[in-house]
């Protein structure tokens, strides 16, 4: 499947039937958290689900610096000198306990409350209105009641952008095709365009971080939702993208909320992230967090400006590699590459690389009981023996035309929810591989914008 204006890949079926399987929430864009600031230093929000549980005086010290001196990656004992009084707060959640990260914020004037899932495969805050039929959504944004809430027109020039560097004539993507003058059309779709949120362009004020932090930041104002339902959830109303600028192009192409954000607020473009399989997790804005990783971080670079890409050059078990030639986890003419996405509950190879893998798993580890059964998506209820598993490896490029190699053991790759163990490894079209919150439950990642860069450390809040 070509991807088209700001799709992510399609999770597929079988991804979705393993997560019911195992009783997980089943949007392919799942997750964690959004954030806000302080001045120049990293701030951490939390991941809401359930009331703040106490912190030890060590979690609640934070040691910030967004950016590496004299070139050398950060690691945690570098920040030892840099305190901020802003307390980490950790929550309930995760992928494996209720399939979602989220966090609090409001909208408009006086605010109206809301949560959304926090996704790095998608740019764009979309929120359900009144006037959406097919939404299912309890919490609905209405711009009525907002004093600061503006809708723009189709022949204005907010919806004419068409460039995320303001252009209204050198197009990403075609203009947006006006039926009347009376709003501006958005549409956005997700999983390949497995599900799809339309509306109009709107701008108002977002505020995160108990109403800290307040920027006049643009939405999609949800008019219809297909299939109707698909973003219906208990614990969160919207959604709110942390990927590229060229992500927010549906067609118009509008200004990302961390962006605007950073600038107001003059921190560092990036963010670290931390995610656990059922403690939640936080998010630290404009720089990295020490206490939430050991280690020195290793950086590698973004390769293809739209979602978080890198170079992946070999796929091993237990050093072994799969064999899939290297251009398979590339992006090419129809393939979008590699990626770090929260927004993925599991890791997903292309359906080559994925074939790879189950043969060389296969012939190396055949002895493993149900191994055949289990590497063709079945759930299993005896636990398994880890000691006879493989170690997942991921070769990868660092800043300097080396390799950097991250683990992923059967601990990780093997979920397990209630009495079932299910492989969270799975095939989907149009992509080289997708490291989502299976892989990201492990290590702590900074999505480093300003410097064109991701990094990689073993992440401490588990």
């Amino acid at each position: 499947q070509r991807r088209v204006h700001g799709e992510k890949p399609k999770v597929l079926l079988r991804a979705q039937k393993l997560a019911k399987k195992c009783g997980l929430c089943c949007c392919s864009f799942l997750f964690f958290v959004l954030v806000t600031v302080a001045l120049s230093l990293p701030v951490s929000f939390p991941l809401h689900r359930t009331p703040d549980r106490k912190l030890s005086s060590h979690e609640s010290q934070l040691h910030v610096l967004s950016n590496t001196q004299a070139g050398k990656p950060p690691t945690a004992a570098s920040f030892s000198k840099f305190k901020s009084v802003v307390p980490a707060i950790g929550l309930d959640g995760g992928f494996i306990s209720i399939g979602t990260y989220f966090i609090n914020f409001t909208v408009g004037t006086p605010p109206q409350p809301f949560s959304a899932l926090i996704d790095t495969g998608s740019s764009n805050l979309a929120l359900p209105t009144p006037l959406c039929a097919t939404c299912g959504q309890s919490r609905l944004y209405v711009p009525e009641k907002s004093t600061t809430a503006s809708q723009a027109s189709c022949s204005s020039a907010e919806c004419l952008r068409c460039n995320p560097n303001g252009s209204l004539t050198d197009c990403v993507f075609p203009r947006p095709r006006c039926v009347s003058d009376s709003s501006c059309p958005q549409a956005i779709t997700y999983g390949g365009g497995s599900s799809m949120l339309s509306g109009s362009l709107t701008k108002d004020v977002v505020c995160l971080g108990d109403g800290q932090y307040c920027v006049s930041a643009e939405l999609v104002a949800v008019l219809e939702e297909l299939p109707a339902g698909s973003f219906q959830s208990p614990q969160y109303d919207g959604i709110l993208g942390l990927a590229s600028p060229f992500n927010a192009c549906n067609p118009t192409c509008v200004d990302t909320l961390f962006p605007l954000l950073a600038q107001k607020y003059q921190f560092d473009n990036s963010f670290g992230m931390c995610l656990t399989p059922t403690n939640g997790g936080v998010l630290d804005v404009g720089g990295v967090n020490p206490a939430h990783f050991s280690g020195s971080l290793q950086y590698t670079p973004i390769t293809f400006d739209r979602w978080y890409n890198f170079d992946l050059f070999d796929v091993q078990l237990d050093g072994t590699s799969i064999g899939a030639h290297p251009a398979l986890y590339r992006p090419t003419n129809d393939v979008i590459g590699t990626f770090v996405d929260s927004g993925t509950t599991v890791v997903i190879f292309g359906p080559t690389i994925f074939a790879n893998f189950q043969a060389l798993f296969q012939k190396k580890y055949s002895t493993i009981a149900n191994i055949s059964a289990i590497l063709n998506g079945q759930c299993v209820s005896a636990p398994p023996d880890f000691s006879a598993w493989p170690t997942l490896n991921f070769v990868i490029a660092d800043m300097a035309n080396g390799t950097f190699t991250l683990d992923l053991p059967p601990s990780d790759y093997m979920m397990q929810t209630q009495n079932q163990w299910c492989l969270g490894i799975t095939s989907g079209l149009s992509l080289g591989a997708v490291l989502g919150d299976v892989f990201l439950q492990r290590y702590y990642v900074h999505y480093d914008r300003t410097n064109a860069r991701v990094g990689f450390a073993l992440n401490t809040c588990s």
